[in-house]
């Protein structure tokens, strides 16, 4: 079985086009997407259709997908603006970006991601197993895997996974490392 992943599309269905093109010729059965898929670019739900017609499609969800369904939001927050008005612009701008998203999906495509999982699972045909997440095996947000990560705090955040390779995103930072036996 060969497994292609995407993460952190955001929307973007012209660098996804470009991805699953580059990723045709090389025998692609099986798909994970490994959330922020719809959120911050402009074809939300083109997007979000072609993800779902990839052969073998598994999802889960990333922090966007989160602002996207419901009223979290990133930095800044509201009491941060009151405390700092020159923030006005910035939540404004962070605010309508989501609910612009949301409003862009249709009820049955906010159905959909709102049933997505918070990780993936599978064991490859060699026995190894693999952890599919978002940012990590804990949290949709925060540092995740990336390569400034202290090592010590990456080794904690990936101690009693279950898995021998972690795949992640969240970061738009390719990252390959080796972490106390874990490869992330």
């Amino acid at each position: 079985m060969r497994l292609g992943v995407v993460a952190d599309v955001h929307a973007n269905l012209v660098a996804l086009d470009a991805v699953l093109a580059d990723a045709s010729g090389r025998a692609v059965d099986r798909w994970w997407a490994l959330g922020d898929l719809v959120s911050i670019g402009p074809e939300p739900a083109a997007t979000l259709e072609r993800i779902r017609s990839l052969p073998g499609i598994e999802a889960l969800s990333g922090n966007t997908e989160r602002y996207v369904l419901t009223r979290d939001r990133p930095y800044p927050s509201l009491d941060e603006v009151r405390a700092d008005p020159s923030l006005t612009e910035l939540y404004a701008a962070v605010h309508g970006s989501f609910t612009w998203t949301r409003g862009a999906l249709s009820a049955e495509q906010r159905a959909w991601l709102a049933a997505l999982p918070a990780h993936l699972r599978t064991t490859m045909a060699d026995g190894t197993r693999v952890l599919g997440v978002h940012a990590s095996p804990h949290r949709d947000d925060g540092p995740g895997i990336s390569p400034q990560r202290d090592e010590a705090a990456l080794a904690a955040e990936l101690r009693d996974v279950d898995a021998d390779i972690v795949v992640a995103g969240h970061t738009h930072r390719v990252t390959d490392r080796v972490v106390g036996g874990f490869a992330p």
